[in-house]
């Protein structure tokens, strides 16, 4: 049966190969981060002028402190500026853009590490239908008659109603707040000017 549902889909059972593709894009990857890291750290040092702004000019009412002249120096400022702070010298965009990374990384916490946690044990200990050492954590190692299956049914929920309940907190308490209050504090005349279109000629 479930290599006919798989022929319907177009899906195929992965193979000795898929793990040699996991490991070389897993490492590809790494590889890319840490390069750009390297890259990054060496222009900035290079280049100081051009990756740091005065104090002065990054507007706001309390100047951000400098970052360290380290390698990375740039990661442990980043690392303690809080979301208000991006808000006062960066813009509302920019900080909102930094709340929705933050967001996704909790939202990956709560799912992902249950998944690992819980999730992939029980499909290792599964029927045992797998043929390569990738598909043993995954579903694929499981029958369609195995108990393995009703968990996910309960997990699906798990990860709409946490999903759900993330959402609707961080817009009631970290997008919505600072929206209204950037809002409020636009000077004149951009908080007092709308713009209209679709007004009619007159004859």
């Amino acid at each position: 049966r479930t290599s006919v549902d798989a022929a319907i889909l177009g899906v195929r059972r992965n193979s000795s190969q898929d793990n040699e593709s996991f490991a070389f894009a897993l490492l590809t990857s790494v590889l890319i981060g840490l390069g750009s890291v390297f890259v990054g750290g060496y222009f900035r040092q290079r280049h100081s002028a051009v990756y740091r702004r005065p104090a002065a000019e990054s507007g706001g009412t309390q100047p951000l402190s400098a970052p360290g002249s380290g390698f990375l120096g740039w990661a442990v400022a980043g690392y303690c500026l809080s979301i208000d702070d991006a808000v006062e010298h960066a813009g509302l965009d920019h900080a909102m853009l930094l709340e929705f990374a933050q967001f996704a990384l909790r939202v990956m916490l709560l799912v992902g590490v249950p998944a690992l946690a819980i999730l992939a044990p029980l499909h290792a200990q599964a029927s045992g239908i797998a043929s390569d050492e990738l598909s043993k954590i995954s579903l694929s190692n499981a029958s369609n008659e195995s108990w393995v299956v009703w968990v996910h049914a309960f997990f699906v929920w798990y990860v709409v109603l946490v999903v759900l309940a993330m959402v609707f907190h961080t817009q009631q308490a970290r997008f919505r707040p600072r929206c209204k209050r950037w809002l409020e504090n636009l000077s004149g005349p951009r908080s007092i000017t709308i713009m209209v279109e679709g007004i009619p000629r007159e004859d």
